[in-house]
């Protein structure tokens, strides 16, 4: 956000109406300098132009004196970042363990897919399972649903197809995405 602040310490006392025009606006004979009429300006336009040309001696009304005048950052209506932003939100809001409400709906491939076995290399029972789930290209999968099979518990991937889940020594987990189920 951008600032800027104008205020004329030392007024002209040379009469706007009977200064010479020029192309960009006036000449003032006793300041010597040419003098511009900010007062159909908006905050930004006043912005840009003092930033672009320094400073500048002109012609403005009392609302645009004296005050702080502000940049704002444009609204854009890019349903591409709306998107984006929603999703970044979803999976903020993701937690490590969820439980389904409903069993998922799944539609199987001609692909076939094996079994993910855990083996337990600690002399306790529970492990972490952390792994990173990708598509037949390559590219991360996004908000997959990662479940021990048989039960509800489970998470979903990151947005880098990236998933953590505590499990036990044998179960089996089952990963499913929008119009795959990989198990």
């Amino acid at each position: 956000m951008k600032k800027l602040n104008i205020t004329i310490p030392k007024p002209c006392n040379e009469d706007w109406n009977t200064m010479t025009f020029t192309e960009k606006g006036t000449f003032c004979n006793s300041c010597t300098k040419e003098v511009f009429n900010f007062t159909h300006y908006s905050d930004e336009q006043l912005i840009k132009r003092f930033e672009k040309e320094g400073d500048l001696c002109g012609r403005f009304t009392t609302t645009q004196l004296n005050r702080d005048l502000v940049l704002q950052r444009k609204k854009s209506h890019n349903y591409l970042s709306y998107a984006f932003s929603g999703i970044f939100s979803l999976l903020l809001l993701n937690s490590s363990s969820s439980l389904a409400q409903e069993k998922p709906k799944t539609i199987q491939t001609d692909k076939k897919f094996t079994s993910i076995p855990l083996h337990n290399t600690r002399t306790t029972d529970s492990i972490s399972v952390t792994g990173t789930i990708l598509n037949e290209t390559n590219m991360p999968l996004p908000g997959a649903t990662v479940l021990i099979k048989g039960t509800t518990n489970g998470t979903s991937t990151d947005f880098d197809g990236i998933f953590s889940l505590d499990c036990k020594t044998g179960d089996i987990l089952v990963v499913s995405y929008v119009g795959c189920r990989i198990s």
